[in-house]
């Protein structure tokens, strides 16, 4: 039997992973376009087209998840109390990242 907790602390963990990845992702990506840029890629030109757009998609879907769960984990941290994560100001990013850098 598969025991499910829902809790602060499963969230917590949850997020921390979500960040250490998304780094870990940052980290490799950046590292595979270092050495890809370094060596002539003999290929047709629609297909480095094709892995720039792609690499371009995975860069930015790294770093939405890495500053969405960064917000998240933020705010999580320094709730007062569970409603806080329910308020209108926490539901929309670009709401929330003024009141994080206030």
């Amino acid at each position: 039997e598969i025991k499910i907790v829902f809790g602060p602390y499963n969230s917590i963990q949850v997020m921390s992973f979500q960040i250490i990845a998304s780094s870990v992702g940052l980290i490799a990506l950046s590292h595979m376009e270092w050495n890809n840029h370094k060596k002539k890629l003999l290929a047709h030109k629609s297909l480095t087209l094709l892995t720039d757009l792609h690499t371009f998609w995975t860069f930015l879907m790294c770093i939405s998840t890495l500053v969405e769960n960064s917000i998240n984990l933020h705010t999580h941290l320094t709730m007062r109390s569970p409603s806080d994560l329910y308020d209108a100001a926490y539901t929309c990013m670009i709401r929330r990242t003024p009141l994080l850098l206030a």
